[in-house]
């Protein structure tokens, strides 16, 4: 017990010199200038008073003070006890202080060895936003926004299930590409979208078969049946796994891939509702399309397109939006009340805030876009335009999608021949129609 207690006083000894050395060495140097400057004040100020009092006051006050000389003092036992007391209660405070600074050094030292916590980690998924192609197509894309840090991303999908599937069920992971690189890899912006190319689908009428197919390495998985023979028609459910480089783990995400009739395709989200299926056109109902003039371009160096109902016995088309293109959203267009059967009309692109018969808006927000989203490889940016519409009763709603090709190098080419009166016009494909698919939405 002894030994105990020698101990700890020596530990508090050891702390309070160490803690002086390292907090309290100052005191050596502001101590003796207190010392002067107390002296000082004591000097001329209190010495004085004193003599002021003295002078002054004395007579008064010293019946008070020879009162208070005379009355009985305490015994020299009771100021011990007293003073005893007084320095147990120091000891015990003193005693307090380093037993509380001894167990809050071993709690910090405890928590530093732990693990870090998990809100260090706060993100350990890619922050990422995935979007399927709306409506059916003949290809499938996912794209991919990326809310995160700059990074390179890769993706797999993987295949869950198979339903209405008249072929052998192979349940394979497969790596996806990326639609601008052609590439597993690619480095993303923060803010940037870009798409996975994931599946298509196709006939071929010699064998009288339709088929659809997950597009990825090492091998894509595909699904084969008659026309006409199947249904319902061939279901996939995969997962979509989205890896950053700079992330410890993958996103993921569920998705249901069904096929259509004609080399048709539709993905949404596992266990949410497909989008409204198309309706099959009839002979009478309107139908849109939407054409670049790019042999204008040389002689007004603007870019306009034409609008057009055509087939024959077709109704009026009415309310006529275009839709903005998603990878330039500033470009909009022109509200077209109604075509007549077989009309066409003229429209000129607009950018938000400028004038569109500058000609020249349009153009460079495309090549803005084809710095974001543009295949580097092919030097082209592919886009879609939509166009909705209804007939003359209002009770049939229709959508045009027009894919288009816009060309940098093509607009360099004729840009050269701009102002120049040259015969014949040499061709340029700065915008180039791709295909147009008309549906009526039910």
């Amino acid at each position: 017990m002894a030994e105990e207690f020698k101990d700890k006083i020596e530990r508090w000894r050891e702390q309070i010199i160490g803690d002086f050395r390292k907090k309290w060495w100052w005191v050596l140097i502001v101590a003796p200038l207190i010392f002067v400057v107390l002296g000082l004040l004591y000097d001329r100020a209190f010495g004085a008073a004193n003599k002021y009092i003295d002078e002054h006051t004395l007579p008064t006050i010293k019946p008070w003070l020879s009162a208070i000389w005379k009355a009985p003092r305490p015994s020299s036992l009771a100021v011990w006890a007293f003073v005893g007391f007084l320095a147990a209660l120091l000891v015990l405070c003193v005693h307090a202080y380093f037993e509380s600074r001894q167990n809050k050094n071993s709690l910090q030292n405890e928590t530093d060895s732990l693990p870090p916590a998990e809100s260090e980690y706060s993100f350990p998924l890619p922050n990422v936003e995935l979007t399927p192609s709306q409506g059916q197509g003949d290809r499938l894309f996912l794209e991919v926004h990326n809310q995160d840090e700059q990074q390179l991303f890769n993706a797999q999908c993987r295949v869950l299930d198979r339903r209405n599937d008249p072929n052998p069920k192979r349940l394979l992971t497969l790596d996806l590409k990326w639609e601008r690189s052609s590439s597993r890899e690619l480095d993303i912006r923060n803010g940037e979208r870009c798409n996975l190319y994931v599946a298509r689908a196709g006939q071929d009428h010699n064998k009288e078969i339709e088929w659809i197919e997950i597009v990825g390495s090492p091998e894509s998985v595909q699904s084969q049946w008659t026309i006409g023979n199947v249904e319902p028609l061939p279901e996939y459910d995969v997962e979509v796994i989205i890896f950053g480089s700079k992330k410890k783990e993958p996103y993921s995400q569920k998705f249901t891939i069904v096929a259509g009739r004609e080399s048709a395709l539709e993905m949404f989200l596992m266990h949410s509702k497909p989008a409204p299926r198309a309706a099959p056109l009839d002979e009478h109902d309107p139908k849109v399309y939407l054409e670049p003039l790019n042999a204008e371009f040389i002689s007004s160096g603007r870019l306009p397109f034409e609008i057009s109902n055509r087939g024959q016995r077709v109704n009026v088309a009415h309310r006529i939006m275009i839709q903005r293109i998603r990878v330039a959203p500033a470009i909009s267009f022109d509200y077209v009340d109604h075509l007549d059967m077989a009309e066409h009309k003229k429209i000129i692109p607009g950018i938000d805030g400028h004038n569109p018969f500058l000609g020249a808006g349009f153009l460079s927000e495309l090549r803005k876009a084809f710095d974001r989203h543009g295949q580097i490889e092919t030097m082209r940016l592919p886009f879609q335009i939509k166009i909705k519409y209804e007939d003359v009763t209002g009770t049939r709603k229709f959508e045009s999608t027009v894919d288009m090709v816009y060309s940098p190098i093509e607009e360099d080419n004729a840009r050269r021949y701009l102002g120049k009166n040259i015969v014949p016009r040499p061709e340029s494909s700065i915008v180039k129609l791709t295909g147009t698919t008309i549906r009526r939405l039910v």
